[in-house]
């Protein structure tokens, strides 16, 4: 059982942050995290590591803020617990970055990879496949991945232009944004864009060559393994 609390600036130190005295304590079961808060992202006071609390009723840990800010566009929804809540029995695997978000590569190595559902990478093998896929500004969105956290990934099949990663969310040449899984694209209507966290910063033009490939799924709907991390 696992305890939650307020909302904080991480990763850093904050002068503002509450003191023990200032928690709001709550009682976190394996079907509380599976429910409205699915994912919930929690830190003790003292350290700034920051966790999210998965449907397997696990503690999974953000290894940077990148990452973190992949799922979540800032830290406003992150609760403080007390130390003592924070053992390390429950400790799972860590959390990888976001589907859909950053291109990643290896510090020691030049290939460039999308991240998939399940942190799977799939390897963008020449620079056309990329500007087609992610347009022009393709190599802004490339972050390094420290070598000690590429065993928290797996290798998938290289993509070869004529379809999108999984996870992936951008705007037709109509200025519809959507999502998608497979060949399949879906529409995102309102309350499903908010309550999935899509990030304006991570759309990209769907190019319409590869879209042709594509059909029309209909309306998102919710989905926790899409929303958050395990």
């Amino acid at each position: 059982m696992c305890c939650v609390f307020l909302p904080i600036t991480a990763f850093a130190e904050d002068e503002s942050a509450p003191t023990s005295d200032d928690l709001l304590i709550m009682p976190i079961s394996e079907s509380l995290a599976c429910g409205n808060n699915h994912g919930l992202t929690i830190k003790t006071v003292s350290e700034a590591a920051i966790y999210s609390i998965g449907c397997d009723g696990l503690k999974h840990l953000f290894p940077n803020q990148i990452i973190f800010k992949s799922w979540w566009q800032n830290f406003e929804d992150v609760s403080f617990v007390e130390k003592n809540t924070l053992d390390s029995d429950n400790l799972s695997d860590r959390v990888t970055i976001r589907p859909g978000t950053y291109l990643v590569k290896s510090s020691s190595d030049p290939k460039v990879y999308a991240v998939e559902p399940g942190a799977v990478l799939r390897w963008i093998p020449n620079e056309a496949t990329a500007e087609l896929l992610y347009g022009k500004n393709w190599n802004k969105i490339i972050i390094d991945i420290p070598g000690e956290l590429l065993p928290d990934y797996v290798m998938g099949q290289p993509l070869t232009g004529s379809a999108y990663p999984n996870g992936v969310v951008g705007f037709l040449s109509t200025g519809r944004v959507v999502y998608l899984s497979g060949l399949v694209y879906y529409n995102l209507p309102g309350e499903i864009f908010d309550s999935l966290r899509f990030q304006n910063e991570f759309f990209i033009p769907l190019a319409s060559e590869v879209m042709t490939n594509y059909i029309d799924g209909g309306d998102l709907i919710y989905d926790t393994t899409i929303a958050f991390p395990y």
